[in-house]
């Protein structure tokens, strides 16, 4: 398996169970009237969260790099850290929009 695709699939998995504990926080703590208000006020945040969750774990492995004697600063990894991130966040979002129909 290439780096890449090891980053690909850790920003992933790190982004959609970031995404999924910060979906479960809010829907636990928000008060709501309505299917359509838990929407609007949940997908947002949950989507950004496992992002930029995700995202920070992978620029601070990439500075983990780049510090090491050795090795380097890799934009492709940071490329795939991102898609990676958008991927599991999405995923997660899509789940849960299947899941609330309203």
């Amino acid at each position: 398996m290439s780096d890449k695709t090891k980053h690909l699939l850790v920003c992933a998995t790190t982004s959609a169970l970031a995404s999924l504990g910060f979906a479960l926080l809010l829907w636990v703590s928000l008060v709501v009237t309505s299917c359509e208000e838990l929407m609007e006020h949940l997908l947002a945040p949950v989507w950004f969260s496992g992002v930029a969750c995700a995202l920070a774990m992978g620029i601070g492995k990439e500075y983990g790099d780049e510090c090491a004697e050795g090795n380097s600063w890799d934009w492709d990894d940071v490329a795939a850290d991102v898609v990676g991130a958008i991927i599991g966040s999405s995923v997660i979002c899509g789940i849960i929009k299947l899941i609330m129909v309203c």
